[in-house]
């Protein structure tokens, strides 16, 4: 009998957001995540380029909004898979959608699917049933857009925080240093 190989991890990169954090660098059409803070790779490269040594360009979903596909932050999604959310609903229904069979690693977040699909089926019944309804859609056939497109809209606006983090008793913290504070803090900090 020959063993399963190893699956391969998976990431998925939640790139949403309307642009009002770092305003004015950041707008509707550029949000800070499209943005080259410093030298000459926008943060959501950056945050790819920190998952190369385990996780490829070719591993990774970004899910972002369908105005980024069309907008100044065209460029920076073009080499990576994406899915497009029509209208922003927060980060429990695109952490849904972008269910499958790997870990989901968002540099904030790290479960396995299941995991954090029950947790959304327990906590957020709402958001289970639009993916249920898309899921069922899709059925074996390659995800599409159009479906997307189709039922997202009816998800809830909520945050994965608010909606299973705050519920959950199947929680751990691990603190860590990511470095990404001293360049955030001296663009916050600037005159210009």
């Amino acid at each position: 009998m020959t063993p399963n190989p190893e699956p391969t991890t998976k990431a998925v990169v939640l790139a949403g957001g309307s642009g009002t954090r770092l305003w004015p660098l950041s707008r509707l059409q550029l949000p800070k995540q499209f943005l080259k803070l410093e030298g000459e790779r926008t943060l959501l490269e950056e945050t790819i380029q920190r998952l190369h040594p385990l996780i490829g360009a070719d591993d990774t979903l970004v899910v972002t909004g369908a105005e980024h596909a069309t907008g100044e932050a065209y460029t920076a999604l073009q080499p990576y898979a994406t899915l497009l959310e029509p209208v922003g609903r927060n980060t429990a229904p695109a952490i849904a959608l972008a269910e499958g069979g790997y870990y989901w690693n968002a540099g904030i977040f790290v479960w396995r699917t299941g995991t954090i699909l029950d947790e959304v089926r327990h906590h957020l019944p709402d958001v289970a049933a639009v993916l249920d309804r898309i899921v069922a859609e899709w059925g074996d056939a390659a995800p599409t857009q159009a479906v997307v497109e189709r039922h997202f809209p009816d998800m809830p606006d909520i945050s994965i925080d608010y909606g299973v983090l705050e519920k959950s008793h199947n929680v751990a913290l691990v603190p860590c240093d990511i470095g990404w504070w001293p360049p955030l803090s001296a663009c916050a900090n600037s005159e210009s």
